[in-house]
């Protein structure tokens, strides 16, 4: 398979105005994503998982260390061309859905490609297959306060992927769900992984959901620690080898 990420001793050091006291949040992190890999980062509060996740997004900028994405180094980038590298090549999924209330699941969907120029029925009509794959097609012109939490945040999967961008990047995505709706957003996002070969990185607090993806980097006081590979694993399996790593 063909690396589509690239981390390379990637190091962030916070340091305050007034005192100068520095805190590093990340300590020389360095892996490989291959195209079609679905990787959740695990760790407890503090560890640096979602201070990696802001520097994979290009939200933030790393102290030392390097990413490549699709063979393009994020460092090199002015601030313009970040942001539409960014548009082009990212898709986000966020715990709190971040749906306008006002705009229908499928004006939602469809915003990003509007707002990069594509006429609205192109924009309908590359809608339509993506909502049928996440079982929302017929939930398309209700508003978001009309569905459920569970519909909402396969709406914003949607919205994250309508762009076709390269990497899937997703923070806390059952964080909002009860049990039910937190397994119905990870079958789809184990669906779109197999089914449309989408590359995705997960930060998540739940071992449960952690199980689902193919590969689980632990994080700990910034570097990571074991590396835990899914495949021929039962869920059961998984969540105990999650647990004995958080413990260690």
């Amino acid at each position: 398979m063909k690396s589509i990420l690239e981390v390379a001793d990637l190091k962030k050091v916070y340091k305050t105005k007034e005192s100068g006291y520095e805190t590093t949040a990340l300590n020389g992190i360095s892996f490989e994503i291959e195209e079609g890999d679905f990787v959740a980062v695990m760790g407890e509060s503090g560890s640096g998982k979602s201070t990696l996740l802001n520097l994979l997004a290009a939200l933030d900028i790393p102290t030392e260390g390097k990413i490549t994405l699709g063979g393009k180094e994020l460092s090199g980038f002015t601030d313009k061309e970040l942001s539409k590298f960014r548009r082009e090549n990212l898709g986000f999924v966020f715990q709190e859905f971040n749906l306008l209330d006002n705009f229908t699941l499928r004006e939602n969907i469809s915003l990003p490609l509007v707002l990069s120029g594509i006429k609205r029925e192109q924009a309908d009509r590359r809608t339509e297959p993506i909502s049928e794959l996440l079982g929302i097609r017929k939930l398309l012109d209700k508003y978001p306060y009309q569905v459920s939490g569970g519909e909402k945040q396969r709406a914003a999967i949607a919205r994250a992927l309508i762009t076709r961008p390269k990497l899937l990047l997703a923070d806390e995505p059952t964080g909002a769900l009860d049990s039910k709706n937190s397994d119905i957003t990870m079958d789809s996002f184990q669906r779109i992984n197999r089914d449309r070969g989408q590359t995705i990185v997960m930060v998540t607090h739940s071992a449960k959901a952690a199980a689902s993806a193919s590969k689980i980097l632990m994080i700990k006081d910034g570097k990571i620690g074991n590396t835990i590979i899914c495949a021929g694993k039962s869920p059961e399996q998984i969540e105990d080898e999650i647990n004995i790593s958080l413990r260690s």
